[in-house]
């Protein structure tokens, strides 16, 4: 029996997984109508008092440090509960590494073991099962989680140890959304030239400039609608831990700076629940 908090765009995909491979997986959501959607399937409903007495391995996917701080060792947090047999924590949500690093220290001081997990491919690869995943921790503490990992992913690494993870997704966010501002910026370049953009996709797709970012953003770019697979005010947040760990280790991120304001922006703006393909409308803005 496995717990799984956290329900949001990534995490009920992902419990279903793990329900429909027939796992007993115990769920926990601030949403009810995310918790009865896989009760209907199997599911367990739980909560963090039932989790900690059910639950010797408990997956986070929460949307920050201070939900998974709340989580773990709030008032009615796991580490508080009576009865509490919990042994092993992966943590999937996107945090800084030092973040990581903090965390294990203090479930290291009332024996539980903990890796992060972070993972990359968005709500289509939550529901495909096809999400990458980078851990930092020890091999041991991954093995008893392997198998329901599995069941997420195309791919597991063992980055190193903990918040090795974290630092692998952060550098993957500094790709992932300095490329979607990029594309963005030229997008927007062709569209005030009154080039299609499918067309100029079909030129681009098989060329140097390919790549999955590219793939996934010109439908959006298409339809012009932002339904969130990753929403801006979650990518804000990673480049925010990128910039808060690069100036730790006294490391310039300039591309990650730009892109924060430009993200700061669209925020301001009311988009902050869109899918960050909508940077778009940044450079339409300026460019206005």
């Amino acid at each position: 029996m496995i717990g799984f908090i956290g329900l949001g765009i990534m995490g009920h995909p992902m419990a279903k997984r793990l329900v429909e491979a027939g796992f007993n997986v115990v769920v926990s959501d601030l949403d009810e109508n995310k918790v009865e959607d896989l009760i209907s399937i199997g599911a367990i409903r739980g909560n963090n008092r039932v989790i900690a007495n059910k639950c010797e391995l408990v997956i986070l996917m929460l949307p920050s440090y201070e939900s998974s701080i709340d989580v773990l060792f709030g008032d009615n947090g796991l580490i508080s509960s009576e009865n509490n047999i919990v042994k092993y924590i992966c943590n999937m949500a996107s945090i800084s590494p030092g973040e990581s690093i903090e965390i294990s220290d203090m479930l290291k001081e009332v024996g539980i073991e903990y890796i992060d997990g972070p993972v990359s491919g968005g709500e289509a690869g939550a529901t495909s099962g096809s999400l990458a995943i980078m851990v930092g921790g020890n091999e041991g503490v991954l093995q008893k989680f392997e198998k329901y990992l599995k069941h997420l992913s195309s791919s597991i690494t063992l980055c190193g140890s903990i918040g090795a993870g974290s630092s692998v997704k952060l550098a993957n966010q500094v790709i992932v959304n300095g490329t979607i501002s990029i594309i963005a910026e030229s997008f927007n370049m062709l569209e005030k030239s009154n080039i299609d953009v499918t067309i100029a996709y079909d030129a681009i797709k098989n060329g140097l400039a390919s790549s999955k970012v590219l793939d996934r953003m010109i439908p959006f770019l298409v339809s012009r609608e932002f339904k969130a697979g990753g929403t801006l005010s979650i990518n804000y947040k990673d480049i925010n831990n990128i910039i808060k760990t690069a100036d730790n280790k006294l490391i310039s991120v300039p591309h990650s700076v730009i892109v924060k304001d430009q993200m700061k922006t669209l925020i301001n703006r009311g988009e902050s629940q869109s899918d960050h393909t909508v940077l778009i409308k940044y450079y339409e803005l300026i460019n206005s």
